[in-house]
């Protein structure tokens, strides 16, 4: 979406208006994704993203990815494990006890 100066007003509060919707500072988006991800107790980017541009403009769905990321609330709630298994391959030595490989 291209915006443009006219596109721009200022709200009741002193807030800033692009189509009827607040536009929000890079600086605020962390706060508001962390309310949103409390609220629905826990989810991920794209429904953050859908919830909050019903009100909001000025930011994307990868924005709140990255903070996301780099978030330790979102971590606590869905951990990323690392320690899994390496994938072994069979070799041909072990065919007796294995059977016939394919």
């Amino acid at each position: 979406m291209i915006r443009k100066r006219k596109d721009f007003e200022l709200g009741d509060r002193g807030s800033l208006l692009c189509g009827g919707k607040q536009v929000l500072v890079k600086e605020d988006l962390p706060r508001f994704v962390e309310k949103m991800f409390m609220e629905n107790k826990g989810c991920g980017a794209r429904v953050i993203y859908n919830k909050l541009k019903v009100n909001y403009t000025g930011f994307s769905e990868q924005a709140i990815l990255e903070i996301l990321y780099y978030s330790k609330y979102y971590h606590e709630k869905y951990p990323r494990f690392t320690n899994k298994p390496k994938p072994r391959q069979l070799q041909k030595r072990n065919q007796a006890k294995y059977g016939r490989l394919t």
